[in-house]
This record gives C-alpha cells, structure tokens and sequence, in this order.
C-alpha cells in the first residue's frame, strides 16, 4: 500500500486501463475508468475492481497524476 497525502488545490487525474477494470476514490467518486478532481489536504484511498465479476484476474494499468 502507497501512502502520501496531497495539498489542498491540487489537480488528481487518474485513469485505469484494462478490460472491464474500474477505480473508486473514498469520499469522492465511484466505478469510474478516469476521473479528474480538486484535492483536499489528506491522504486519499483508490480502491480497483472489476465492473462485472469474472473467474479470472484482468490485468491493468493505473496511471496518477497530480499537479
């Protein structure tokens, strides 16, 4: 697990790639492939999931970015 905290008034994009892969962000946003906000001053929790269950794992790639 990767911790950091953010500033207030920065830029979070994230986006995840992959096949039927989603993310949340606690408090903020849910199931979404990419996603652009406003932060706060805190540390913030990105969970990744599938959209529809299936029996196998799906790779992906989450990319971060904030400014």
């Amino acid at each position: 697990m990767l911790s950091n905290s953010t500033a207030a008034g920065q830029t979070a994009d994230i986006a995840i790639s992959g096949v039927n892969m989603v993310f949340s962000v606690k408090g903020v946003i849910d199931a979404q492939d990419k996603y652009r906000f406003t932060t706060e001053k805190k540390t913030y929790r990105i969970t990744v999931g599938q959209l529809m269950r299936t029996v196998t794992d799906e790779p992906f790639t989450l990319n971060i970015s904030i400014q």
